[in-house]
């Protein structure tokens, strides 16, 4: 008999029940090598026979089983293909074991997605909404760059680069949930037009409550294999969580409206230091929980991942220069269209999916996460690419200028040297008095005076 896996990488046959893996190896070990993804051994019809599996990382892998019949006793088991009698193909799934650190890693990210929409609504004054209401340029560049073009360019994102269902249909998730707090974060370091940040939010959470379950239910059957009942049940979950982000959202509104100084003091004294520690726990804790993401990281992960969010600035950048926007609104909506949502993404998939589709899915809005800063850091880049290249030119420009300026003078020099000297008498030398040295001092001067005012209109 011959067992064969086809993904070694996440789970391989053994003949004998697999030792469970050390937790630290010791100074000077070396890490064992992953065991081989074909195992064969002779089956008797007295004795039972069996085979142990090894799972690896999760996933789901088939083994395949096949059954050979030898006839002289000597004969080598991996025979050709001619002599198989019978074939099976098990489908494996590798679940991790949840433990009550997973549930609490899950409800904190619940309560900083909630979190983060309330500090919104109390960051959010309508008067601002209103007289930005009056120029709806960026509303619209922003409702058609993410809730129409995005989607679209998730779905092709994850078709072009090979993704399996789970993960393509995570990309959809993010790219259907725009939005956070990290996008008015981003735009007030990057000194941005802060009440068009506050207007779009508030425009991306009323836009994404509907628009979210419907590009779901049109796209995501491009992804899911399961049954349609437990598709409707992930919208119904979808439906959920959005709703709750826009309640606590508008119940930030409403505590800026009715009582300004108590929103003040909730941003200043609850919300600030509450997201702070739940950052610092999700880049420590968080990373240590979830570390089976970044044991085995595809390359088409990463991939996606970072081309989701510079696909988003590009496209909102070229409609906010095709509609002729200011450089500032530029910057800001070019921002608020790369930043997603990810935390509910995270929230919604643990919540909806079964295992292991959930830790397979979980990763994308993770990895999202992480790489949003590539396109800010690509046009950082290109910034001092740009001035290097810029300085470059201009000394070399500064240094023809000097050089032309020197041979003039010197031309000039030789010519009133000439025009003022005497004819020269036999037996005589030549003399200047003082009085012809300051004449000719205070000419240089008036003709260099007269080049650098030349200068600054030539280059004025």
């Amino acid at each position: 008999m011959t067992v064969i896996s086809s993904h070694p990488r996440l789970a391989v046959p053994m003949t004998q029940i697999p030792e469970k893996p050390k937790k630290r190896l010791k100074k000077g070990q070396i890490k064992e090598k992953l065991p081989p993804p074909v195992i064969s051994f002779n089956i008797y019809t007295a004795n039972q026979n069996c085979f142990f599996i090894k799972g690896l990382h999760v996933g789901r892998a088939r083994m395949m089983v096949h059954i050979r019949k030898i006839t002289p006793p000597e004969r080598d088991p991996n025979s050709g293909e001619k002599d198989i009698i019978l074939s099976y193909e098990y489908k494996v799934l590798i679940i991790r074991k949840r433990r009550w650190v997973d549930m609490i890693f899950d409800c904190v990210m619940a309560l900083v997605a909630i979190l983060t929409a309330f500090s919104l609504g109390l960051s959010t004054e309508q008067e601002v909404l209103k007289m930005q209401c009056k120029k709806p340029a960026p509303i619209i560049i922003a409702f058609v760059s993410q809730f129409l073009i995005m989607p679209l360019l998730s779905l092709g994102i994850s078709k072009m680069t090979g993704l399996n269902d789970d993960l393509g249909l995570s990309l959809l998730y993010v790219a259907c949930t725009p939005g956070g707090g990290m996008g008015f974060v981003l735009v007030s370091v990057m000194r941005g037009d802060i009440p068009v940040s506050v207007t779009l939010n508030f425009f991306t959470i009323i836009f994404t409550l509907g628009t979210a379950p419907l590009w779901i239910f049109v796209l995501g059957r491009f992804f899911h294999s399961a049954p349609d009942s437990d598709f409707l049940v992930a919208l119904y979950n979808i439906e959920l969580w959005l709703a709750a982000i826009v309640i606590s959202y508008f119940i930030g509104m409403a505590i800026r409206r009715c009582r300004p100084g108590v929103a003040d003091a909730i941003l200043n004294w609850l919300i600030k230091p509450l997201l702070l520690l739940f950052c610092i726990l999700f880049f420590t804790l968080g990373i240590y929980i979830n570390m089976y993401m970044f044991e085995f990281v595809r390359t088409e992960v990463l991939v996606a991942a970072a081309l989701l969010p510079f696909c988003g600035y590009l496209v909102s950048g070229v409609l906010s220069l095709i509609s002729k926007q200011p450089g500032v609104y530029c910057k800001t909506i070019g921002t608020e269209m790369t930043v997603f949502n990810c935390m509910l993404v995270l929230v919604i998939i643990r919540f909806s999916f079964e295992q292991p589709d959930a830790d397979i899915a979980a990763a994308m809005p993770i990895w999202v996460m992480f790489l949003t800063p590539t396109p800010f850091l690509f046009v950082f880049l290109l910034t001092i690419l740009h001035k290097c290249i810029g300085k470059k030119c201009e000394k070399r420009r500064e240094k023809k200028y000097r050089h032309f300026s020197i041979m003039s003078s010197l031309v000039n020099i030789t010519q009133v040297s000439t025009i003022s000297s005497p004819k020269q008498h036999e037996g005589e030398t030549e003399h200047i008095d003082s009085d012809d040295m300051d004449k000719l001092e205070n000419l240089m001067d008036g003709k260099r005076n007269c080049r650098n005012s030349r200068d600054r209109t030539t280059t004025l």
